[in-house]
C-alpha cells in the first residue's frame, strides 16, 4: 500500500509539472502492474513506460547496499524479486535490456527515446559512428 501511494503521488506531481510545460522523468520501483496502470491514468497521454530490464542476478550484482543479501537472510520482508513478485510489463513503450547491453549503450537508447518522445527542438539524436 505504501509503494502504491508513492507511485500515485509521484504521478500527480509529474502531471502537475508536465501541465506546466516541463519535461518530467520519474524513476520508480513499481513492481505491480496495477500501480503502473494507475500512474498511466493519472499522467494521461504523455505517459511513457520504460522497462529497465535486468534479471535477478544482475540486480544482485549491482546492489551496493547489500539489500538483496539482507532480504535473502530474512532481514527485509516484501523485497521485490526475493519474496515479493514483479509483474513484467506486457507492452512498455521502451524496453532497455540492461543485463545484456552495456550501461553507456543503455543510456543512449533511453536518451534517444526521451528526445524523440518529447520532440525537443534542437536536440535531435547525435549521429553515431566515425563521422
Amino acid at each position: 500500500a505504501d509503494r502504491r501511494e508513492n507511485v500515485r503521488r509521484a504521478a500527480v506531481v509529474a502531471r502537475l509539472l508536465a501541465d506546466a510545460g516541463q519535461v518530467v522523468l520519474v524513476a520508480l520501483i513499481s513492481p505491480q502492474a496495477a500501480d503502473r496502470a494507475l500512474a498511466r491514468q493519472v499522467v494521461g497521454d504523455g505517459f511513457r513506460e520504460v522497462f529497465v530490464q535486468a534479471d535477478l542476478a544482475t540486480c544482485e550484482a549491482r546492489d551496493p547496499k547489500g539489500l538483496y543479501a539482507a532480504a535473502r537472510a530474512g532481514h527485509l520482508q516484501g523485497f521485490t524479486g526475493v519474496d515479493a513478485p514483479y509483474d513484467v510489463p506486457d507492452a512498455p513503450d521502451l524496453r532497455v535490456p540492461t543485463g545484456a547491453v552495456p550501461v553507456g549503450a543503455s543510456a543512449k537508447v533511453l536518451a534517444d527515446f526521451v528526445v524523440a518522445a518529447v520532440a525537443l527542438p534542437g536536440l535531435a539524436p547525435r549521429p553515431t559512428g566515425s563521422g
